[in-house]
């Protein structure tokens, strides 16, 4: 079984992550790849954006399970940060995206159980 792994241009964390989880996979007898189309499972990771958004609509209409791995909200992050105000346009933006991921994703991967917790909370899953 062929798993594939997609990150976008500001998913810079993702090459040690990706390591990892090519030798697990690769242990358990599986293909690992980056950014391959045919792959039996494609994993996507966060930040949300809007290319990562258009690239789980286009796995979905190809019918392959989606995995999503994300181990906080950016949007969160974000306004902590005060890069985004609160119930902005660009805010609400975000958390549609997100929310939009969170519906198409097959499996979602967080990293603790409060996360868990509070993407349950947020979108009601």
């Amino acid at each position: 079984m062929e798993i594939s792994f997609f990150k976008t241009r500001s998913g810079g964390a993702a090459t040690p992550r990706f390591n990892y989880y090519k030798q697990i996979l690769s242990e358990l007898g599986h293909k690992v790849s980056q950014e391959n189309l045919d792959g039996d499972i494609l994993v996507l990771w966060s930040p949300i954006n809007v290319d990562l958004l258009s690239l789980a609509i286009k796995i979905k209409k190809m019918k392959k399970p989606l995995i999503y791995e994300c181990y906080y909200s950016i949007i969160e992050a974000y306004l902590d940060e005060g890069k985004i105000k609160p119930k902005s346009k660009r805010e609400k933006r975000s958390r549609f995206l997100e929310q939009s991921l969170f519906e198409l994703a097959d499996l979602i991967l967080v990293d603790t159980k409060a996360n868990q917790q509070y993407f349950s909370r947020i979108y009601n899953d």
